[in-house]
């Protein structure tokens, strides 16, 4: 494991950035304000993580508290970093690496500011303002090549925010403020649907069907959503074979703890501009047989091919 050294920008610079909630006062549940604010310092900590991937350096940054006011909630907090032992340190500039880190997440939470939907457009301006940012402030300018923060990441970022402040009320207010003044607004209402962020992030979409023993997890008893099985993990599964659904409600056939399904399966794949995989999509077009379960075994989905 490589060895790491605590390091923190200069004593006497400035605080990276401040997180404000502006709560309702004598309002129930009370602890939605400090949940919020955890999950708001969880956030940042995980978006940093996204933000240093464009730098070519080993380092983790770290958020350190600073002060914290009374009033509405306002605190204070600074970045620290952890690097190898065996970085030169002189080849980073600590405080300009804080600078972008803490712009950087303000362009991200204002690119939610005053919108309803997530849209391909303002994730492409703000994935530029972030760019121009680190060229801008250019934290290691003895290693000034820099990438793209992805989309994919910036999404998450988003996700990252949105779901911490989800325990405020409608009347409750959250803000990013920067030691020059600006601030700017989170959005309690942003929504992030899936379908949405999968069609923003899909560039190429690959189909292949083929015949598959499938373990079943959960079946769908009432026909409103999709069915469960193994495969390392749990997927979901649509299942298009109307006439064997058809049968399986008249209970033509039992299904028992451990049975599978042979079924033909389209397997619908798809990958972003980096040619990342963003989602997979499975759907039983026809199922084939029931294969009944012979005793407990470790869950899992074989292909048998054609």
């Amino acid at each position: 494991m490589t060895s790491q050294s605590f390091l923190t920008s200069s004593a006497n610079a400035a605080t990276s950035f401040g997180l404000v909630i502006e709560f309702e006062k004598a309002s129930e549940n009370p602890s939605r304000v400090f949940s919020a604010l955890t999950k708001l310092i969880e956030a940042c900590k995980t978006v940093d993580g996204y933000l240093i991937q464009s730098i070519p350096i080993e380092v983790e940054p770290v958020l350190l508290l600073e002060d914290v006011q009374q009033g509405s909630i306002r605190v204070w907090l600074k970045n620290a970093f952890k690097l190898p032992d065996n970085l030169p340190t002189n080849n980073i500039d600590l405080n300009l690496l804080s600078k972008y880190l803490a712009k950087a997440k303000y362009f991200i939470i204002d690119f939610s500011n005053g919108r309803t939907e997530v849209t391909n457009v303002g994730l492409t301006d703000t994935q530029f303002r972030i760019n121009e940012l680190l060229h801008e402030v250019n934290p290691t300018r003895d290693m000034p090549v820099y990438t793209d923060i992805s989309k994919k990441n910036l999404l998450n970022s988003c996700k990252e925010f949105q779901e911490a402040v989800k325990p405020l009320s409608s009347q409750d207010k959250a803000k990013m403020i920067l030691p020059d003044g600006q601030e700017t607004t989170f959005n309690l209402v942003f929504d992030f649907s899936p379908d949405s962020i999968e069609k923003i992030l899909t560039v190429q979409t690959i189909k292949n069907t083929s015949t598959m023993i499938l373990k079943i997890k959960k079946p769908d008893y009432l026909g409103s959503s999709k069915w469960e099985f193994y495969q390392d993990k749990v997927i979901e599964v649509k299942v298009s074979d109307f006439e064997w659904i058809t049968r399986f409600r008249r209970r033509e056939f039992p299904l028992a703890p451990g049975d599978s399904i042979k079924a033909t399966v389209e397997v619908t794949s798809n990958y972003d501009a980096d040619n990342n995989l963003v989602s997979t999509k499975y759907e039983i077009q026809e199922v084939l047989s029931v294969v009944p379960g012979s005793s407990p075994t470790s869950p899992t989905l074989f292909d048998l091919g054609e």
